[in-house]
């Protein structure tokens, strides 16, 4: 059986660049608990953890040092295609041929300066910034800082659109095998780093009434994106993100923050989900349920299900 290496250098790869076995490390012990092909580690594990997932799994873990192996996280088979799905500003620019959504695309610090300094606050968010990064928060007075900071971002273009009150995350996973999409909401934390995924009810969370309205639409939409990204040749899990914020007339919906052409930590989620199927699975960092990392892994991820 082929090993799998869990690639979650991905996005650095994918831009030219080496790789981080570090973030491999810090991701793989994930893949024990869903899959049972050998895996291609970056670490070591303790005797103790690999029996601990096998008394809950059923399967131990099987590890090896080197050798060939095939990319989970991300395929890198079609680089540029990747590249382009994974671009935000491919992804504002698909859903603005379909949908009104707010914010410039810029590809120079003057074209920012012109919008920051007409007062508020702002946010700038990179190209390629993904899995949470490649955002910056910024208004008028701290421009000057802000444009040196951000000098390398320009060329390969930004998004500048206002500094949501952001109250409520919410993907849509495609997964290719069951053919539809399934929903859940994220937990983000200020820096608009993933702390969590929560599935409900098959992947179809409990929506109030307020955000019914603005998802019906959503999901039609949604089935011509993967359609048409299937047209463009590729097959593979992909998610698209977007939220809720608070605006003085109630709630409006940002119909996509970004497009994610890989696998996610919410697809994680759902396979964990699958294993038992409860009424509610959360996959977060820290907190309370089954711990799925090792004692000493940089991340402590943990499972928990509510009935």
């Amino acid at each position: 059986m082929r090993p799998i290496r869990v690639n979650a250098d991905f996005e650095e790869v994918l831009r030219g660049g080496h790789g981080k076995p570090s973030m491999n490390a810090a991701i793989e012990c994930l893949a024990f608990w869903i899959q049972h092909k050998p895996v291609l580690a970056h670490r070591e594990y303790p005797e103790d953890y690999l029996s601990y997932v096998e008394s809950h799994t059923g399967h131990r873990p099987v590890l090896v040092q080197s050798g060939d192996a095939d990319n989970w996280w991300g395929e890198l088979k079609n680089i540029a295609l990747e590249n382009q799905l994974n671009s935000k500003i491919w992804a504002r620019t698909w859903w603005r041929q379909h949908v009104a959504m707010p914010g410039v695309i810029a590809h120079s610090a003057a074209e920012v300066e012109a919008i920051i300094l007409g007062g508020g606050t702002w946010l700038i968010k990179r190209d390629h910034g993904m899995s949470g990064r490649g955002h910056w928060r910024t208004n008028e007075a701290q421009w000057p800082e802000t444009k040196i900071r951000l000098k390398a971002w320009f060329a390969d273009g930004v998004i500048v659109e206002p500094y949501y009150q952001r109250v409520s995350d919410v993907s849509a996973l495609w997964l290719p095998d069951e053919r539809r999409f399934i929903y859940y909401r994220n937990f983000i934390d200020e820096r608009f780093q993933w702390r969590g995924a929560q599935i409900e009810n098959h992947g179809m969370p409990s929506f109030c009434e307020e955000e019914e309205r603005w998802l019906k639409p959503w999901f039609a939409q949604l089935l011509v994106l993967a359609h048409e990204i299937q047209q463009l040749g590729y097959s593979e899990v992909f998610s698209v993100d977007a939220f809720f914020h608070q605006t003085e007339g109630g709630l409006v919906f940002m119909p996509c923050s970004e497009i994610n052409a890989r696998r996610t930590m919410g697809w994680i989620a759902y396979q964990l989900w699958k294993k038992s199927q409860p009424k509610t699975g959360i996959l977060q960092m820290g907190g309370e349920g089954l711990r799925l990392s090792p004692s000493d892994a940089p991340f402590v991820w943990t499972w928990l299900e509510k009935n």
